[in-house]
């Protein structure tokens, strides 16, 4: 085996990314150039080869910020001035598309060669950066059961997020579904639906994106509710991601002021549908169900998607609209000194 490495994903012969990426959402050429926009750095990508055909690698980005589970302030400035000196390695997709950035062989005994190159990759790239620590997140539990070499294996680390396995091609067959499993939850959609339209919200489902700025406060008011650390890169990704070609935004307004907002990062060649970086302004009430069902239209009749990704949170009105569980919440991480092991134990004792 060999491996080849290259800085910024125009570097990268899209044949070759494209073999090594196949079926994992979010990890084509595009994502990536993206994702390089919004971080404002290339990444670095790894290539396997066993002879000339490619077999796996990885993408690796250096973060300087990172949305960290800290509740308290004084906890984050100091991750905050630490990261800012000693950056994060991370192996995943593209910014708020939640994805693992390992791409690995069927073959379990050429998928744990495959590890070892990454290890070794990374490892250069972490000395490169004077790095704190390697982080590779969204696994599954059979990701796990390979070898990891000197990774720490941390399972159930992450929330676990959503999903909703879209099998309707049209949003009255899907109501169909929900009055025949429960109808308490067919009669909850009206009742939103009437409170919704009688509060004046009006909710549109398309191409055009909000004002980043807007979009940005209203963010912030739904991490402030919740005491989460503010997600650093929120107004890039609102501003950048129209450069894909199947984005689209979710806008809710009340006599013309946005009121609440998501974007909508969708993977054609997967059929994954990601919303991702919620706003609501938290004086209007029925914004959250209502929203949620348009998302959820515009899955099933526009997109014509598999499965959308819900995340975390809401679990109860999740479930009821059907979501399940999604369990790729375990990742598994190196760290490379003993400042980093440090670190990294102190940020452990302290993680929510």
């Amino acid at each position: 085996m060999r491996t080849e490495i290259f800085h910024g994903i125009e570097t990268v012969d899209p044949h070759v990314w494209g073999k090594v990426t196949a079926g994992h959402p979010y990890a084509g050429c595009e994502w990536f150039a993206f994702g390089e926009a919004v971080l404002e750095q290339p990444g670095t990508y790894a290539v396997v080869f066993d002879g000339d055909e490619p077999i796996g690698g990885a993408n690796f980005w250096v973060l300087r910020q990172e949305q960290l589970p800290l509740k308290g302030a004084i906890e984050r400035r100091l991750m905050q001035a630490f990261l800012e000196r000693r950056p994060l390695i991370i192996s995943r997709t593209s910014p708020c598309t939640l994805q693992r950035g390992v791409y690995l062989p069927d073959n379990p005994s050429q998928a744990e060669q495959v590890i070892g190159e990454i290890q070794r990759v990374g490892l250069e790239v972490a000395h490169e950066h004077h790095a704190s620590f390697l982080l590779a997140d969204y696994l599954y539990d059979s990701d796990l059961d390979l070898l990891w070499g000197d990774y720490t294996i941390m399972r159930d680390f992450l929330d676990h997020g959503t999903k909703l396995e879209i099998m309707w091609t049209s949003f009255d067959d899907y109501l169909a579904f929900l009055k025949k499993r429960k109808k308490s939850v067919y009669r909850s959609y009206w009742q939103h639906v009437r409170g919704a339209e009688k509060a004046g919200i009006e909710v549109t489902v398309g191409s055009k994106p909000p004002d980043p700025d807007e979009a940005l406060k209203l963010c912030r008011a739904v991490e402030a509710k919740y005491n989460e650390n503010p997600y650093p890169f929120t107004r890039q990704v609102y501003a950048l991601a129209s450069m894909l070609p199947n984005t689209a935004y979710m806008t809710a307004r009340v006599n013309g002021e946005l009121v609440s907002c998501e974007c909508l990062l969708f993977d054609a060649a997967n059929g994954v549908l990601t919303p991702t970086l919620y706003g609501r302004d938290y004086r209007i009430e029925y914004a959250y169900f209502y929203t949620y069902y348009a998302v959820i239209r515009y899955a099933i009749e526009q997109y014509h998607a598999r499965v959308i990704h819900g995340n975390s949170g809401a679990y109860d009105f999740k479930e009821r609209l059907g979501f399940v569980p999604d369990m790729r919440n375990n990742l598994v991480f190196c760290a490379p000194s003993a400042l980093a092991r440090a670190a990294t134990n102190w940020l452990m004792e302290r993680i929510d």
